[in-house]
């Protein structure tokens, strides 16, 4: 199973019993793997984790690669982009999404009538399936499939690099979010650089809207809340 199945598998296991869940060990295998592949795991866990029924951050092996190789940067943009939101109290719904214009990406979203986190990501570089030969063969296997995949990008640089793309026109159909009529603030945040998110209003109706995304060459976070919530 890739990534998204297993986190979605553990939240869908739990759920029933109304107890709130953590992942304790996740990213690359028990013997390791390609400190790429491991990393990019690393990175994703956070934000799948975030638009999950999950009650907090999953939590890694291998801190010894992550405190050495810089990947503590992928919580820092993580904190930042999380800093003063309260999940409390509301009532959240979770989707994946198609986004339209862009094949090969998807977003996963948590969303309630006023606000609704999002994330695009590509699919099969999260959601990796490979063929491996026997338990202790899967890293080698994911290895593989990852290079081949991933190309160029390198998630343990401070400028990764494009994962795809580049992607122009790409947009996000709001409507089956069912959020509330309004103008809402859009944020978009490169999830694997320090820059500013960009920032922008749209306008939502009962009709529905479309959120038109920047140009894409990595995957990103949105936040999208109504005015005077």
């Amino acid at each position: 199973e890739g990534l998204l199945s297993t986190f979605r598998g553990s939240a869908n296991d739990i759920q029933s019993y109304d107890k709130p869940i953590i992942i304790e060990e996740y990213g690359g295998h028990a013997q390791g793997g390609d400190a790429r592949w491991v990393s990019h795991e690393i990175h994703d866990g956070l934000w799948v984790g975030w638009n999950m029924r999950l009650s907090a951050s999953p939590m890694p092996w291998w801190w010894n690669m992550i405190l050495d190789g810089g990947g503590d940067r992928y919580y820092r943009r993580f904190a930042d982009y999380i800093k003063g939101e309260d999940l409390r109290g509301r009532r959240w719904r979770y989707r994946r999404y198609n986004v339209d214009g862009a094949d090969g990406l998807a977003a996963m979203a948590r969303h309630d009538r006023q606000c609704a986190y999002i994330w695009v990501y590509r699919e099969d570089i999260t959601e990796l399936h490979y063929n491996a030969r026997g338990y202790w063969s899967q890293p080698e296997a994911a290895t593989m499939f990852y290079k081949e995949r991933a190309r160029n990008f390198n998630p343990l640089a401070e400028k990764a690099g494009n994962l795809f793309g580049p992607v122009e026109n790409a947009s996000i159909d709001l409507s089956n979010l069912r959020l509330e009529d309004g103008e809402y603030e859009a944020e978009f945040w490169d999830t694997w650089t320090s820059d500013p998110p960009e920032k922008r209003v749209i306008n939502v109706s009962t009709n529905g809207a479309t959120l038109p995304l920047p140009p894409l060459v990595r995957d990103i976070a949105i936040k999208l809340k109504r005015r005077g919530r």
